[in-house]
């Protein structure tokens, strides 16, 4: 009987429900000191600071420079103020074709620049289509 006296004394037995695992104190990581962590964020701001700075300055610098200012001839009879031209890449009835836009801003001063920029003559080479002049 004492054979089965044990086992129901084992058999009794409450084990506790196993709980988190938690690390030994010397594995666990120590929190950084307080100067320490001022170190690291000085370390972080530090190059932002001065990255900051140098890019106020610089644009400062580009702002402060000289625009530039178109230089009229006294006998001039018109001036281009605007050139712009576009590029692009198009597919038209299956087959690909570049497109190119121009846009052309002029000033006309007397009546001889008005004359001279009336007509345009525009080169027609080979295949290439022309529309909206």
């Amino acid at each position: 009987m004492a054979a089965v006296d044990s086992w129901f004394a084992h058999a009794e037995v409450a084990h506790p429900a196993p709980g988190p695992r938690r690390r030994p104190a010397a594995a666990r990581p120590k929190a950084p000191v307080r100067s320490q962590r001022r170190q690291a964020n000085r370390r972080v701001r530090l190059p932002i600071v001065w990255m900051t700075v140098f890019a106020v300055l610089l644009l400062s610098r580009l702002h402060a420079a000289d625009p530039i200012t178109p230089k009229v001839e006294n006998d001039a009879h018109a001036e281009a103020i605007l050139w712009e031209v576009w590029f692009s890449d198009e597919i038209n009835g299956g087959y690909p074709h570049t497109v190119t836009k121009n846009r052309l801003r002029v000033i006309v001063f007397n009546e001889r620049g008005a004359e001279m920029l009336s007509k345009a003559d525009i080169p027609h080479l080979g295949s290439r289509h022309i529309s909206d002049v």
